[in-house]
């Protein structure tokens, strides 16, 4: 049983917003319903991830706050990757797979069949995700390395793909229905090239260690029918 993703098309001047840039941005929203299937194994592998091994820790009064902060970014990288990872392999076939991890802190990444390897980050989003695509002042950011591991020459990851969460982080394991959509990507070329460095709060995403990030503003990332094209044109 999969997450439910659906292919959305942002009109942001549809209605006509003049904070709004005028462009249309292709996104995919996900949807997953607490207590399903799906759910309930992403949740169990987040919980062996984040150290707890007894199956009851996530609803167990005992837990401390280290522990469910661990929890939950354990559970919402996991989310972000899952579904990155069923929407390439959707559109492309089965040329994605989660590389193995041992540490929540360790950024779980996706590897292609040619060897190409994706890092998926993700971001809250109180205004709705339209806001975060379209605005002119508050654009959000497509999240790529550290920006003191930059070394000229040297490529980390291939490309980074981004994700925004309706769902905020304090509600993630108890909210009904978890909500986030996959927005835009970069190539390690384009961070490099036309993004920016910003200092990151551990509460700005799932799995982020506070520090200085290289970025790009979503308004010039691929969307992800574009992220599709262009791994088409690498030769999937």
């Amino acid at each position: 049983m999969n997450m439910k993703l659906s292919r959305n098309t942002i009109k942001c001047q549809v209605p006509v917003n003049n904070s709004y840039l005028d462009i249309e941005f292709n996104v995919v929203d996900v949807e997953l319903i607490k207590g399903s299937e799906e759910y309930i194994n992403i949740l169990n592998e987040a919980k062996k991830l984040a150290g707890l091994v007894n199956s009851g820790a996530a609803s167990d009064s005992a837990i401390t706050r280290d522990e469910e902060l661990k929890l939950k970014d354990s559970f919402g990288g996991l989310l972000s990757e899952k579904a990155w990872l069923q929407y390439i392999n959707e559109e492309l076939g089965n040329i994605a797979s989660l590389t193995i991890c041992n540490d929540v802190k360790n950024q779980i990444d996706i590897v292609l069949s040619k060897g190409e390897t994706i890092e998926v980050r993700s971001s809250f989003i109180r205004k709705g995700v339209k806001f975060g695509i379209c605005s002119k002042l508050y654009n959000f950011k497509n999240i790529g390395p550290y920006s003191n591991s930059i070394k000229l020459g040297e490529i980390q990851k291939n490309l980074y793909c981004g994700v925004l969460f309706e769902t905020q982080k304090s509600d993630i394991l108890t909210s009904e229905t978890i909500k986030f959509s996959l927005v835009g990507s970069s190539t390690w070329d384009m961070l490099i090239t036309n993004g920016f460095n910003t200092t990151l709060s551990a509460w700005d995403g799932f799995a982020i260690e506070p520090g200085d990030y290289r970025v790009l503003r979503y308004r010039d990332t691929m969307d992800t029918k574009k992220i599709i094209e262009y791994l088409k044109s690498i030769g999937y």
